[in-house]
C-alpha cells in the first residue's frame, strides 16, 4: 500500500508541475504575444475624460500611436503604466490612448496614481458601449496596438507579461 502511495504521489506532483509549467510558457492566455499586421486604424469613438466624444482624430496626426485597452484593477495593466510613466522621454513623439470599461472616475484615479493624468502625449477613455472589440476585433486585458505614423498597425501585444520593452520596440521599428 505505502508504494502506490507514493507512486500516486510521484505522480501527482509530476502533473502539477507540468501544468505549471504549461501554463507560464505555452497557455496563449498566460504570455505576451506580438502579432505582426497591417490593419488600418478604425475610426474609432469613445467616450473621452471630459465627456466628450474622442476619435481617432484626436491623436496627433504624423505620430505613432498606441492604443491600450485596460483596467485599472488589472495588476499587469498598473505595472505597465507605470512602466510607461518610466519610458515616457522614450514615448514622448508616440500618441497613446489608453481605454477602459471602467467608470471616468477610476480611470481619472487610475491615470493620476501612475502620473500619466497630465502627459501631453497621453489620453484617456471609457468604452461605455462596450465596442472596442467590434472596433478592434480583440477585447483581451492588457492588450496594446501599435500603429505607424500613416495609422497602419504595426503590432499587436496581448497578454499578462507584456513589458515595456516589447512594447518600445514595436514602437521603435519601422
Amino acid at each position: 500500500m505505502t508504494r502506490f502511495l507514493k507512486i500516486a504521489i510521484a505522480v501527482v506532483l509530476a502533473s502539477m508541475a507540468f501544468f505549471m509549467v504549461y501554463n507560464r510558457f505555452f497557455n496563449p492566455n498566460h504570455i505576451s504575444t506580438l502579432e505582426k499586421t497591417s490593419t488600418k486604424m478604425p475610426n474609432f469613438e469613445f467616450e473621452g475624460m471630459d465627456s466628450k466624444t474622442l476619435s481617432y482624430k484626436n491623436l496627433e496626426q504624423g505620430k505613432q500611436s498606441v492604443i491600450s485597452f485596460f483596467h485599472p484593477d488589472c495588476a499587469h495593466c498598473q505595472e505597465l503604466a507605470a512602466n510607461i510613466f518610466r519610458k515616457k522621454k522614450r514615448l514622448q513623439n508616440t500618441n497613446i490612448l489608453m481605454v477602459s470599461t471602467a467608470p471616468i472616475d477610476k480611470i481619472t484615479k487610475f491615470a493620476a496614481d501612475f502620473n500619466l493624468l497630465n502627459q501631453p502625449n497621453i489620453l484617456f477613455a471609457t468604452d461605455t458601449k462596450g465596442s472596442f472589440f467590434a472596433y478592434f476585433g480583440d477585447a483581451f486585458v492588457p492588450m496594446l496596438l501599435v500603429y505607424d505614423a500613416e495609422k497602419q498597425q504595426k503590432a499587436v501585444i496581448k497578454g499578462d507579461d507584456i513589458s515595456i520593452n516589447e512594447v518600445l520596440e514595436a514602437v521603435e521599428t519601422n
